[in-house]
């Protein structure tokens, strides 16, 4: 379930009649936050209320019901329809089947109703104000491919290819925080009276308003985060007394099991490369550069031998397609390679694999 907003969803959820794919969505959701799970305990409540007598159908009983069990006056929801008569000999028999869809039908709307409808009740439950009800969004960028969010507060980020952003719809009133896998470029809009926080693999990072870079692939065990304006603070997530400030031309490096380096003046052009579709890679492992080429390329890279990986090479491309990216590998290291679709291997010029 991408959004909490799907109703129908979890009204599904909350009447068994889930497939076991849906029943998976709506519990990630539930996992996501503390707020979803006390907003959908509060769902239940709704949920839970006799069935009416089939030989009933009061609606506005039911609205009345379901504003009783959220904890307000009892206020009609619906207007009463003028009545209609018939004669008596004319009946209209329902189906049972009929009927079940439409008991189903207004239970979605009583759970709406509470959920949209009554923001002061379920602030006041769950401690949350009723916009953040909505909960997170997470926007995943297909390899190959490159997107561009604007957050609510004017924050602007570019997300790489095979990146991950997870972030509230609306921030709320002390701070800004947003959880990044991958790499991302931010310009963030100034606000003193909330700090804005980006969580990276193991680092935190933490600014008030300014344009940075930040790297943290997994494969790495490596966070990099380069300033292009302003100043950032940087840290490890797990260690809120070491940290560095990083300032505009400057660059410092987090590793998994350590310190921030020292921030030193660097070419910052060369770490926002990416956006240009140009890529450096200075004394950089080939492991490094084939993760890299796979998430541009949508391709799979496969050594024939794993000590490979660790040969370091100098490489600047631009623009360059495939092919011709293979043909520079080649030149530039004893290596000769096989495309077979979605899949490239690597292996040493004159080799048997």
């Amino acid at each position: 379930m991408k959004q909490p907003s799907d109703w129908p969803l979890l009204a599904q959820y909350l009447s068994g009649e889930c497939s076991r794919a849906e029943q998976e969505q709506v519990e990630a959701w539930l996992d996501a936050a503390p707020e979803n799970r006390r907003l959908l305990d509060l769902m239940q409540k709704v949920w839970r209320s006799e069935e009416p007598q089939r030989s009933k159908s009061d609606v506005e009983a039911l609205w009345n019901q379901v504003a009783v069990k959220a904890g307000i006056a009892a206020t009609p929801a619906v207007q009463q329809l003028p009545k209609t008569t018939r004669p008596a000999a004319e009946t209209i028999r329902w189906p049972a089947r009929l009927y079940a869809d439409s008991y189903r039908l207004m239970r979605y709307a009583a759970v709406f109703f509470v959920v949209v409808s009554l923001g002061y009740v379920l602030s006041k439950m769950t401690g949350v104000a009723p916009w953040q009800l909505s909960g997170e969004k997470t926007l995943t960028v297909d390899v190959g491919d490159r997107k561009t969010l604007n957050l609510d507060d004017g924050t602007k980020v570019v997300l790489d290819a095979g990146s991950t952003l997870r972030y509230p719809s609306r921030f709320d009133d002390e701070t800004r925080e947003v959880y990044l896998a991958g790499e991302g470029y931010f310009e963030v809009a100034p606000d003193a009276a909330r700090p804005f926080v980006v969580h990276a693999n193991h680092a935190d990072v933490r600014v008030l308003g300014t344009k940075f870079n930040i790297r943290a692939w997994q494969p790495d065990e490596k966070v990099t985060v380069a300033v292009t304006e302003g100043r950032v603070a940087l840290r490890a997530a797990t260690d809120t007394v070491n940290s560095v400030v990083i300032t505009k031309g400057e660059l410092s490096l987090l590793p998994i099991d350590g310190t921030p380096t020292a921030p030193e003046a660097v070419d910052i052009d060369k770490y926002l490369g990416w956006m240009r579709n140009e890529f450096f890679f200075d004394n950089a492992p080939l492991s490094e550069i084939l993760f890299q080429l796979q998430r541009w390329y949508e391709v799979d890279f496969v050594l024939a031998d794993s000590s490979l990986a660790h040969e370091r090479l100098n490489i600047h491309i631009k623009n360059k397609s495939l092919g011709e990216v293979l043909e520079l590998l080649t030149v530039l290291t004893d290596m000769q390679y096989q495309r077979e679709g979605k899949t490239v291997r690597l292996r040493v010029a004159g080799g048997n694999n």
